[in-house]
């Protein structure tokens, strides 16, 4: 029972503290960026019938994003943004790294592949959309866990769970109003 209090009051103490750790974000960054490219590649073959890439032209495509996202990630130190206290200038920095990552791949490929316009244009496009959907939605799903875990952990301990009596406009409003207090919980209506 003791070791269970201990890990509880980590846990809490982690939960309420601390967010993410950046390493982690940053970590979950890539993944999504090896994802999206894995994702922009089929979609190329789909769409362009011409078009069959080889597989050392997709490893040498991945390789070359590993690299892009890294650069991205650092000059716009994307693994700091957390949305949950961010702005609208926060997000346009995921577009910004998206757009680095995208930009340094198109210049790869031009580079380095014969008649690659098709290619680059449909890369571009698909691994950007693709992509900044992907990093938006994992902070928003990291968001939710977190607020999951605090308000759990919150309302274990020092919340009082209430009923409101009454379904009125009013009730609702103390409803909303007692959202987020610390010292009560709302568990439902009465009438």
């Amino acid at each position: 029972i003791r070791e269970k209090m201990k890990f509880t009051a980590l846990i809490r103490t982690y939960a309420l503290e601390r967010y993410v750790h950046s390493g982690i974000i940053a970590s979950m960054d890539m993944i999504l960026s090896f994802i999206s490219t894995v994702i922009t590649i089929f979609f190329a073959n789909l769409v362009i019938s011409n078009l069959t890439i080889s597989t050392k032209t997709a490893c040498f495509i991945v390789a070359i994003s590993a690299f892009a996202t890294c650069v991205a990630i650092l000059s716009m130190r994307t693994h700091k943004i957390i949305i949950r206290h961010s702005t609208i200038t926060d997000i346009w920095k995921l577009a910004i790294a998206v757009f680095i990552k995208d930009t340094i791949v198109a210049i790869a490929i031009a580079a380095l592949i014969v008649h690659p316009s098709k290619m680059i244009l449909v890369y571009v496009i698909c691994d950007a959309m693709v992509l900044f959907t992907l990093l938006v939605i994992a902070r928003v799903i990291m968001i939710t866990i977190y607020e999951t875990l605090k308000q759990s952990l919150i309302s274990n301990n020092s919340r009082k769970n209430i009923f409101i009596y009454g379904t009125t406009d009013k009730s609702t409003a103390l409803k909303v109003r007692l959202l987020n207090s610390k010292h009560y919980h709302v568990v439902g209506f009465m009438s």
